[in-house]
């Protein structure tokens, strides 16, 4: 009796070491979320449900060829694939009020985190990390007919966060995560279908527009609970929200013709953007 009492001790603690005991793991996992971006006084973009994929690679002991105690560094890479349909509501360019249905849009993030993890107690853990994040967004708002265009938002930015996790003795991992991203250069585009559009008795020439739109900053927390099952596999379900707050870009300029030919400038007003939604999947 003893010795099966032993035996299921060791099993459980080999089973709560899954995470921790892996040079390499990886995570795939499907999300669904609910998804709002506002331009304050200009327009509202708001998608439900926005759903699609994330992967993650993590590699513990960076710094060495084996995993080892004394070498508690990590690093990971993610991609993130999200789309949807979004609701548009807001206006044309000579301010009529417009509201289009079912717009394609999808986003695209990919980063890399380094860290170390800090053991605070035998069941709870910190790792501190920082990195490098790119997100690319895409709305197909020319699907929309005349005064729609294509819009397309780049972020380059700086994620700084960490990963607080507790493991019990049942093989339950529970990891809290906060995140804040300074962004570091951002760029928006803004083109048409057509070369030339015509409102209110005066032509946009629509050529592409980019502006540079460099200052904001992007906040995420989550809260992932993962069960292992034994050395090779676990699931996970993690809800999570997502926010990016962006000021106003610089001034592009598009060319305009009425009674004559003129230049007027145009920018990216400031835009705020939350998400919050579902994620669930494998580990590995």
């Amino acid at each position: 009796m003893k010795k099966l009492f032993v035996l299921a001790i060791m099993t459980v603690l080999s089973v709560c070491a899954f995470a921790e005991d892996k040079l390499h793991s990886f995570q795939v996992a499907a999300e669904v979320s609910n998804y709002k971006y506002r331009e304050p006084h200009t327009m509202n973009l708001k998608a439900f449900p926005k759903a699609g994929f994330s992967i993650k690679y993590l590699r513990r002991s960076v710094l060495s060829k084996e995993l080892l105690e004394e070498d508690p560094s990590f690093a990971s890479l993610e991609f993130r694939y999200m789309t949807g349909d979004v609701d548009y509501t807001g206006g044309r360019f000579d301010g009529t009020p417009l509201s289009l249905k079912g717009m394609k849009d999808y986003y695209i993030e990919a980063g890399l985190r380094i860290g170390k993890e800090y053991h605070l107690s035998y069941d709870w853990r910190v790792g501190p990390y920082l990195g490098l994040g790119w997100r690319q967004l895409t709305n197909h708002l020319e699907q929309g007919g005349e005064g729609g265009y294509l819009r397309e938002s780049r972020y380059f930015y700086m994620p700084l966060g960490f990963d607080f996790r507790y493991t019990t003795y049942g093989g339950w991992d529970v990891v809290w995560n906060g995140e804040f991203d300074w962004l570091i250069k951002g760029s928006q585009y803004s083109g048409t279908m057509a070369d030339a559009v015509d409102i209110g008795g005066v032509t946009y020439d629509l050529e592409p527009n980019r502006n540079s739109q460099d200052d904001g900053y992007g906040l995420r927390t989550s809260l992932k609970i993962e069960k292992a099952f034994g050395e090779k596999i676990g699931i996970f379900v993690e809800p999570f929200v997502r926010y990016w707050h962006i000021q106003n870009s610089d001034i592009g300029y598009k060319r305009i013709s009425g009674t004559s030919w003129a230049v007027e400038g145009f920018y990216e007003p400031k835009n705020y953007t939350w998400e919050y939604g579902l994620k669930a999947g494998v580990s590995f």
